[in-house]
């Protein structure tokens, strides 16, 4: 009777081939929907037929949620929590509140991993597309050093490769095939380094990053091919990380 559709971006296109089949397939969620159900989306969400009463949720009208997760995106991500839990539920908003505040997140979704030699570590594994890593660059204070690449699907990178020409205050280790292509359609930046691995990537971040600076996992891609899951490659990065 409630379904969410937060977001559109180019993703799983191995798997769908192209972004009109990928679309219809997130617009599956509202099936089976009736009227007197409801739809919420994102602001990004092209329009599709549905009896539900849609309900468009912006970033802009997005009110602020005080969270232990850092980023604006999981901001707006609450607000769809207390749009369903307190409006469409009925649940006490005091104590919605109370409990999104609480909230910890999950594991390799922006986590704090750890400090190690002054160095502080942040596991987004989660992260398989440019928008991803672009939020998560913005959504923590003093990243110094993120760590790009993985499964190359063929996707576009060219907003990601923009990002990483404008912030020449970063640093780029590019990691496997994906890596290695963003590496070389940014023209092999100043700001950039290509690694083998992601055991290489993180001993190069440590004689790249700062005391009190943050290094950050973000691939931008999946972990197929080199690991069995993206829980699997946060893992590993955790374990490099704490590595004398």
């Amino acid at each position: 009777h409630i379904a969410v559709f937060l977001n559109l971006f180019e993703e799983h296109l191995d798997y769908y081939k192209t972004m009109d089949k990928y679309f219809l397939a997130k617009t599956h969620i509202g099936s089976n929907q009736k009227a007197g159900d409801f739809l919420l989306l994102g602001e990004n969400v092209p329009g599709f037929a549905s009896p539900a009463e849609k309900i468009v949720i912006k970033e802009a009208e997005a009110s602020r949620v005080k969270l232990k997760v850092p980023g604006r995106h999981n901001e707006v991500n609450a607000n769809f929590v207390l749009k369903i839990a307190c409006d469409l539920l009925g649940c006490n908003r005091e104590k919605a509140l109370e409990s999104l505040e609480k909230f910890e997140g999950l594991d390799h979704r922006l986590q704090f991993v750890g400090e190690k030699n002054g160095i502080l570590f942040y596991d987004d594994s989660i992260s398989t597309i440019p928008q991803a890593t672009i939020m998560a660059a913005n959504s923590i204070k003093n990243v110094k050093t993120i760590l790009v690449g993985g499964m190359d699907r063929g996707i576009d990178y060219s907003l990601l490769v923009s990002f990483i020409r404008d912030r020449s205050d970063i640093n780029f280790i590019f990691m496997y095939d994906s890596g290695k292509r963003i590496f070389e359609e940014a023209m092999r930046p100043s700001n950039g380094f290509y690694v083998r691995d992601l055991k290489e990537g993180v001993q190069l971040s440590k004689d790249i990053t700062g005391k009190g600076e943050v290094c950050l996992l973000s691939p931008a891609a999946p972990s197929y091919g080199f690991f069995k899951n993206f829980e699997e490659r946060g893992t590993a990065f955790k374990t490099f990380a704490m590595e004398d």
